[in-house]
């Protein structure tokens, strides 16, 4: 009881990372730049959202959450949008219960008025951060935005590891914080609103580094 109020919440889909090829994907990913941040989270499962006795906390992370339930949505946006709540959002949101897999620009338009652009196709790509652009998010992030292992070919060009879906941030509402390595198309971008809360989207789904 004399230990401070945790004030950060972090959710994984453990029935993704069950269902996956690769079952250390974005959730254990992002659970590792907790680790190397110094930021401790209460860690929680995607059911765990509805849950009548879950804590109240200021900063919210949900990492690619491909099976989320309608439950689960519904309860996410109304613990997030209090004035003052933050929600870092990654990955493909309910790509895995779509009627086509892979697709999430349907669910993040209803529950999050997010738009982006489905990508289906499996390809190696990363995120990094936009050299030059100012924001309080920013102080210290270069680089790459996540975790996954990249190496150098012997052609001297950078592979990275195997995308299954990967949207691409496509609103104006957002400020862009960052874009696809290869593609050079919005990944990371953040909407503050006055009424409700702050919304950060990484279309990564281990797209949360340590600095971040």
């Amino acid at each position: 009881d004399r230990v401070p109020k945790t004030k950060v919440a972090l959710f994984l889909d453990e029935k993704h990372r069950l269902q996956s090829r690769d079952v250390s994907g974005g959730g254990s990913k992002v659970a590792m730049a907790f680790r190397l941040s110094g930021l401790t989270p209460d860690i929680y499962l995607l059911n765990d959202l509805t849950r009548k006795d879950l804590p109240e906390y200021d900063l919210y992370v949900v990492s690619d959450p491909q099976t989320i339930s309608e439950a689960e949505l519904e309860a996410l946006e109304k613990l997030t949008s209090p004035k003052g709540k933050v929600l870092l959002l990654t990955g493909s949101v309910g790509a895995l219960n779509n009627s086509t897999p892979g697709k999430a620009a349907q669910t993040l338009k209803k529950y999050f008025d997010i738009n982006v652009e489905d990508i289906t196709k499996e390809r190696s790509d990363f995120v990094e951060f936009i050299p030059g652009v100012k924001d309080p998010l920013l102080d210290g992030c270069i680089g790459k935005n996540e975790l996954t292992g990249t190496f150098a070919s012997a052609e001297k060009t950078v592979i990275c590891s195997d995308i299954i879906y990967s949207p691409i941030l496509n609103d104006p509402s957002f400020k862009l914080l960052g874009q696809w390595n290869l593609l050079k198309k919005a990944a990371l971008g953040v909407r503050r609103s006055k009424d409700s809360g702050t919304l950060i989207y990484s279309a990564s789904g281990d797209g949360l580094s340590p600095v971040l």
